[in-house]
């Protein structure tokens, strides 16, 4: 029997069809168990019915979303956020959350027909627009129809920005007759192209190229903000403003500012805090929604206690914000819990986790949904994967229970399916998404060939479900708690291509057959009766060059600062003459280089074991794409039978140290030692941690090796090593000392290369004739970044962002004590920690006492590398306990150190570190789910170097995840190659590019392995 055979669901269908307004469900209030009702498609009646799904907070309604795709609904699902700032934080909230609230609101407006809604008890709170002023501002188009006059100011009134090229929702873009929007209401970009007042056609087009994808037949152009300009709105506005600024003590210049802004129909910053001001009475985001929708309240108590809760703590922070403009009472944004309209419209379904023992009530108000959570100690034990399944395995088939395992990963889904496998039993791999829950789940069990089904999509708990006779395990309960995933992953990046969103016009590029040139931008041209879009370069005398989109391969990014070429002269091609012969010589000297690495041979390693599958099944993430290929390089790597020397370049955070733990586990497995060499003493004792608890299954023996090491610790770190009982040895520079032997060395690890000094690199080519070498950096060396772009070493990117990371947010500012006293403030009352970085001994006691004055009540410390092993060991693990909310210290924090809860970095006198250093010591924030924030502190502008400017320009440029690659890149160019392999190349790389420059040395080398050498040419 299934539940919808069961009586409980004939009483819920006989509710839900019936006069009543309300019914309540209990036994569960699962995210799972909901979510397996609402998404069963074989309760036809309920297709129809469109829902509204409230959780008590972000987390239960993300979950429910992900366990309706585990269990292959079809439905369509929208999430309403909430904004993800308070209004006095003196921050602003990221549009991407404003956009998606709105399509939100159009969708649950338009056609919700078997969609289903889901929000939380804040965001359902939080006051929003009138339903009038929304459709008022709304348009919709298809091809033939007439395009309106002055459709700028029209879009700049409904909170579009006009932009050179539109990249982002809410951006909008004008070139003659073509129109480029990004509604809310779209998935992508729309280009409107016009003949006369008319529009001709609408496609859809990548943000990322540009170039158009499909023709649509529609385009529905909502508001992109939720204050929409009229002349109504901005009088109104006007009008409140000027009475709640009476009588405050606010700067004239700031106060005159915003009502300006108003008037001229301009957005600014924290005017999305102002909704009140605007409108003569705001909405429920619930008046949005037809009369016909089931509306869910899951764990409505719990809904009003957090509602509750959060509104104090508005107030609370609202009393401590008197200086900010933008100051409305928290009832001007969010309806109280008792307040909140619209819900008496609606079929209600509160749903409770009460168990009831007694027969259901006659009327069949109150339904039983049975569903029982299993604990993961129910579940995980000390025992191999394989040996616990077993066990479990047979409870629960003798109770004669289907048994179905959830993964985050398909890859994940293969490795558990190999170890079943292995131990004979019986599974399968199931596509829910694709062939629905019912086919593809119950379509593999039969009772004699018992089969255990693997759905590679997550799902947020371990529960029983009774009446379906179902068994559903998540993987964490086998593996440990996996962090958190809220988004779905970025795209890997090529970053020798061009990239349409920094490619501006006005932007310089080079034709490989032309040379130099200026984009300036996308045109639309009629060729032999076919329109296609071209690319618009510009040469010297104002030459124009038209490009069609799809030879974009051409051309490449252009950093220099050279003339342009002149069109139809051989100018172009005489400096590729130069140029190409001055490579030939470079590349016979890495082809030099490639026969002295594959003269080294070593055995190739057998293949992977379970074991091995079982320790990348307990990594505690999920591995993003490009660290699945580093993983997959650095695996191919050893089953060569040369040595191998790879670079991992992976922006801090991003999972460098995890394909190093994999690699490391293979080495042990093939009977051979580790060396982890670290730049400091600090990062040592985080990895030794780490590693040890990564380890803590195998017998793997893990120790350290720094100066925080004792004299008899350090003996039979040397004695354990030389003897082969030490498998992984972590440590600083100490590990190059000629004193150190290994039994047999099998691969050293280098984190964070740039930070050694000359001595240490020449020791380290002696390891690299010993061992694997795999050398991991989020902004490598010039040098090396440039070895490893041109061939001379291997390299993987990490350029994707973990799922649940969120961009650091960079300010370069001057010095002011009242914006750092703000910024430490702010992480203090969130129960954060903070760093201000000081990077001189001599006065760093100073500025700590500096700081105390600003915060009084935060535990303020001072760290640096001057004081005594202990001492700074011993600050370092109060700060890591959070005894310490501000440590004063210097760049001894600087390489991979890992507390998530610091989320807040000063760094002083930013303009005396190099880029790659600035780079880093923002890594040290940003490590969690919580906002951070880095500040660099400069003296004054006016005072700083060119190149001081440029790296402080590029700090704050590549702010976003995955950064690290392009701010080595960018270091490239500040400060040049080098002397690589001894000639002097700056002459040529600015003369045509460096991106041009490594593509023809990559075409030399190929040219030399396949002729055989410099002679043939």
């Amino acid at each position: 029997m299934s539940f919808i055979e069961s009586r409980s669901f004939l009483s819920l269908k006989k509710q839900l069809e019936s006069s009543s307004k309300s019914v309540s469900i209990v036994g569960s209030d699962s995210p799972v168990s909901i979510a397996k009702l609402i998404s069963d498609q074989r309760w036809r009646d309920f297709e129809s019915f469109p829902h509204i799904v409230i959780f008590s907070n972000e987390t239960e309604a993300q979950d429910f979303i992900d366990n309706l795709t585990f269990f292959g609904s079809e439905k369509e699902t929208h999430f309403l956020p909430a904004f993800d700032m308070s209004p006095y934080s003196g921050l602003y909230p990221n549009t991407r959350y404003i956009s998606q609230r709105l399509k939100w609101l159009s969708e649950i407006r338009s056609t919700p027909k078997g969609k289903i809604f889901v929000a939380t008890a804040e965001s359902i709170l939080q006051k929003t627009l009138p339903v009038k002023d929304f459709e008022n501002h709304s348009l919709s188009f298809v091809a033939g129809d007439e395009w309106p006059e002055k459709v700028g100011r029209l879009l700049s009134n409904m909170g579009y920005a006009g932009a050179p090229q539109v990249e982002d929702v809410g951006q909008y873009s004008v070139r003659g007759g073509i129109v480029d929007v990004f509604s809310p209401a779209e998935d992508l970009p729309i280009r409107i192209e016009l003949f006369g007042d008319q529009i001709e056609s609408l496609r859809a087009f990548d943000p990322a190229t540009q170039r158009s994808l499909h023709t649509v037949k529609s385009i529905k152009i909502i508001p992109s903000r939720e204050i929409v300009f009229d002349d109504d709105s901005q009088s109104r506005a006007l009008q409140n403003l000027r009475m709640n600024f009476k009588g405050r003590k606010l700067p004239h210049h700031e106060i005159d500012g915003i009502l300006q802004d108003i008037k001229l129909g301009r957005y600014f910053h924290g005017i999305d805090y102002l909704l009140n001001d605007f409108y003569e009475k705001t909405a429920s985001v619930l008046e949005f929604a037809r009369e016909d929708f089931c509306l869910w309240w899951v764990n409505p108590i719990e809904c009003e206690r957090q509602a509750e809760l959060f509104q104090k703590e508005l107030s609370d922070q609202r009393l401590h914000s008197h200086t900010h403009a933008v100051l409305p009472h928290v009832g001007e944004l969010y309806f109280g819990w008792s307040e909140r309209p619209g819900t008496h419209a609606f079929k209600t379904i509160d749903v409770n986790n009460v168990a009831i023992t007694n027969t259901l009530e006659e009327d069949g108000s109150i339904v039983d949904l049975p569903c029982t959570k299993i604990k993961a100690s129910e579940i995980q034990a000390n025992e191999s994967l394989a040996s616990v399944l077993n066990e479990r395995l047979k409870g629960w088939w003798g109770a004669n229970q289907r048994v179905v395992l959830a993964t985050h990963t398909i890859s994940q889904a293969q490795r558990i399916k190999s170890l079943l496998d292995s131990n004979n039993i019986l599974s399968s791999i199931v596509d829910v998404e694709t062939k629905g829950w019912s086919w593809s789940v119950d379509g593999i069990w039969n009772e004699e060939a018992r089969n255990v089904a693997i759905v590679p999509v997550p799902l947020s708990d371990s529960v029983r479900l009774p009446d379906d006779e179902l068994i559903l395990i998540r993987e964490e309960d086998f593996f440990g708690t996996k962090k958190r995933s809220t988004k779905k992953p970025q795209a890997s990046q090529d970053t020798m291509s061009i990239d349409f969103a920094e490619l501006n016009p006005g932007s310089r590029v080079v034709h490989i057959q032309h040379g130099v040139a200026v984009f300036d931008g996308l045109m639309t041209m009629q060729v032999n009766g076919v329109e296609s879009e071209f690319l618009q370069l510009r040469f010297r005398d104002d030459d124009k060059l038209y490009l069609p989109i799809y030879r974009v391969g051409q051309i490449q990014k252009f950093s220099g600062a050279g003339p342009l070429d002149k069109l139809g002269t051989n100018n172009w091609e005489k400096t590729k003459v130069k140029v190409r012969a001055h490579l030939r010589d470079i590349a016979n000297d890495l082809l030099e280089l490639y026969a002295k690495r594959k003269q080294t041979k070593r055995t190739p390693f057998e293949e992977p074991t379970n074991d091995f599958r079982e320790f990348e099944a307990y990594f505690p993430y999920d591995e993003t794409a490009d660290q699945i290929k580093a993983i997959g390089d650095v695996l191919s790597d050893f089953e060569d039978d040369s040595p191998m020397d790879r670079l991992i370049c992976g922006d801090v955070g991003f999972g460098k140290t995890e394909v190093a733990m994999r690699a490391a586990f293979r080495v042990v497995q093939e009977g051979k030692q580790v060396a982890v060499l670290v730049p400091t003493t600090i990062l040592a004792l985080q990895h030794l941690e780490n590693f040890r608890k990564r380890f803590s299954k195998w017998p793997v023996e893990v120790k350290g090796y720094s100066r925080f090491t004792s004299t008899k610790d350090s003996k039979e770190v040397v004695e354990g090593l030389k003897s082969g009982k030490v498998d992984i040895v972590i440590g600083t520079h100490r590990l190059l000392g000629r004193d150190l032997s290994f039994k047999k060395l099998g691969l050293l690890i280098i984190d964070e290369e740039q930070r050694f000094g000359v001595k240490h690199k020449e020791r380290l080519k002696h390891f690299r004739i010993l061992a694997d070498v795999l050398t991991l950096t989020a902004t490598p060396i010039p040098r090396t970044l440039h070895m490893a772009l041109t061939g001379a070493k291997d390299m993987s990117v990490i350029a994707t962002a973990p799922t649940n990371r969120i961009p650091v947010k960079t300010e370069v500012v001057e010095f002011d004590e009242e914006v750092i006293q703000r910024a430490l403030a702010r992480e203090l009352r969130r129960k954060g920690q903070s760093f201000f970085l000081h990077n001189r001994v001599e006065d760093i006691e100073q500025i700590a006492r500096i700081i105390g004055r600003l915060v009084p009540k935060a535990r303020i410390a001072v760290g640096h590398g001057q004081m005594s092993p202990k001492e700074l060991e011993h600050i370092m693990l109060q700060f890591l306990e959070g005894e310490i909310d501000i440590l004063v210290c210097t760049t001894i924090i600087g390489s991979g150190i890992d507390i998530p809860n610091a989320n807040t970095l000063i760094v002083n006198r930013a303009d005396h570190f190099g880029l790659s250093d600035l780079h880093q010591l923002r890594g040290r924030v940003g490590r969690s789910q919580v906002k951070a924030y880095a500040y660099f502190v400069i003296p004054s502008w006016k005072t700083l170097s060119t190149d001081a400017k440029a790296r402080i320009d590029a700090i704050e440029k590549y702010s976003h995840l995955g950064s690290g690659f392009q701010i080595a890149f960018e270091d490239l160019q500040i400060r040049g190659a080098g002397n690589l392999l001894g000639q002097e190349q700056s002459g040529y790389i600015a003369s045509i590019g460096f991106d041009l420059y490594c593509r023809l040395l990559k075409e030399s080398v190929e040219h030399l392995k396949t002729s055989g050498g410099a002679g043939n040419e």
